[in-house]
């Protein structure tokens, strides 16, 4: 009767784990979809549902690269720029704000003509939550919609002046803007076990409170047995 009762107890406990794996859940990222892009434009909006990753892929001209550039600063690199990033919930005008550090090819090495580069991403950091959920990862600007409604992006070069090829000062060329969008598609791959995680249960049910009956019935008899013999 032990050896039924602790099979019972077994079978109970697979049970129970084979009906909580089978609420395991998945999270799948499909391929990102463009959902809006402008060339020369320092703003661009589009329509997100709840749930989907908004994620902003700029490209800017050659004259970012020129002069000027920031003050040197500690812990940051030299020569550097700051590309402010203003991504607004039209419905709520709730605000989420990006600011990204670019930088060129070479960290501490002047930048010299004939500017033969492209300013790269150093990193981005997450100045201000909105109801966009950031995404702290080093290349992506954008992070996971929280409100369906209608998103605006407004980029900023810092400084906002540069000195082009002539060498006369003059305002930054606008960037090129691409909005994409990628829905996390949630999947329960084990939810096939949830049948049997129930059938398990409920034999290893029955075989323990069998089990647990036995003994006793087991134990009474031995009590009456030994009340006799006294």
């Amino acid at each position: 009767m032990k050896k039924t009762l602790a099979a019972g107890l077994i079978i109970l406990l697979a049970g129970l784990f084979l009906t909580y794996a089978s609420g395991a859940a998945q999270q799948e990222k499909p391929d990102p979809q463009m959902i809006a892009s402008l060339d020369k434009s320092w703003t661009i909006s589009a329509y997100f549902e709840k749930g989907q990753n908004l994620t902003l892929r700029p490209t800017w001209p050659p004259d970012w690269s020129y002069r000027f550039y920031l003050e040197p600063e500690e812990d940051q690199p030299l020569y550097r720029k700051y590309l402010w990033i203003n991504i607004t919930d039209n419905s709520t005008n709730t605000l989420t704000q990006f600011k990204v550090t670019l930088m060129p090819p070479l960290e501490n090495q002047p930048p010299a003509a004939p500017y033969g580069f492209l300013l790269g991403i150093a990193s981005i950091e997450t100045i201000q939550h909105g109801t966009l959920v950031a995404e702290e990862t080093p290349k992506a600007i954008g992070g996971r919609v929280d409100r369906s409604g209608e998103y605006m992006v407004e980029c900023r070069l810092e400084p906002e002046r540069v000195i082009g090829e002539d060498q006369v000062p003059k305002p930054p060329s606008p960037p090129n803007l691409w909005l994409n969008v990628i829905r996390i598609e949630v999947t329960y791959p084990y939810s096939s076990l949830l049948p049997l995680g129930i059938s398990t249960v409920a034999v290893g049910a029955v075989a323990t409170a069998w089990g647990a009956k036995s003994l006793k019935r087991k134990a009474r008899r031995k009590i009456v047995q030994d009340a006799r013999k006294a």
